[in-house]
């Protein structure tokens, strides 16, 4: 919130994306992964794709991107803090054997008073004239299960993968949204889009790609005395 309060958007959502940059180094630093030069630029890439792809929904009328000390700290702590969270997350769900279900409802455990204390905060007169599941429809219902059906997904790919991947999986989502938004929302996208949307699939490709090793072509010399015929008796 005090990120959001002192920035614009688009300066917001450009400080906000370096997250997958803070997790590539807390994976490498905590996880002593290895990446190479072809990845790093591939999430380099990304970022700058995600944020053009975001940027061009806001549009540049907007005008230009202003914002204090105060709300760039916030933003880059957001970032950094997002990433270790990913990357503490990957490493405790690869650290054992506990199932997914375990983790999760341990994970729950922590959410359910923060979020409670949330309600509290912000809407606990509404709570009390209207009741807590006022306003859930089957269409609200239905959204709630999907982004349970999400979280889990996002636990199997942590586990099964990493983070990085989990990355460039959202940047898909983000576009794919994008494109579902132009038959149900009139959706109309520019050449600003269109290119954020060019980067994020090169990246997805240039974060795959692996260099092919160089074929050995050492072999053993041999001399001529080595070769001649025997000699006759």
């Amino acid at each position: 919130f005090i990120a959001a309060s002192h920035l614009e958007a688009a300066l917001l959502q450009l400080l906000y994306q370096t997250k997958t940059l803070s997790t590539a180094i807390f994976g490498v630093v905590i996880l002593s992964k290895s990446l190479r030069c072809n990845q790093w630029l591939a999430l380099c890439v990304l970022v700058a794709g995600v944020v053009t792809a975001q940027w061009s929904q806001q549009g540049a009328a907007n005008g230009g991107s202003k914002g204090d000390m105060t709300g760039v700290l916030a933003a880059l702590g957001v970032s950094v803090c997002s990433g270790f969270a990913s990357v503490y997350l990957e490493k405790i769900l690869k650290g054992d054997k506990t199932s997914l279900w375990v983790r999760n409802v341990q994970l729950c455990i922590f959410l359910i008073p923060l979020q409670l204390f949330a309600v509290w905060q912000r809407d606990w007169g509404k709570v009390q004239s209207q009741g807590w599941l006022h306003g859930f429809c089957p269409v609200t219902w239905a959204v709630v299960c999907m982004f349970a059906f999400g979280g889990l997904l996002v636990a199997v790919v942590i586990r099964f993968a990493d983070n990085n991947l989990k990355n460039l999986a959202m940047a898909i989502a983000i576009i794919l949204s994008c494109l579902a938004s132009i038959p149900l929302f009139n959706f109309q996208p520019n050449q600003v889009f269109w290119s954020g949307a060019a980067l994020v699939i090169a990246s997805i490709f240039l974060y795959a790609w692996q260099p092919k090793a160089r074929e050995s072509t050492s072999y053993l010399p041999v001399q001529g005395g080595e070769m001649s015929s025997p000699s006759r008796k």
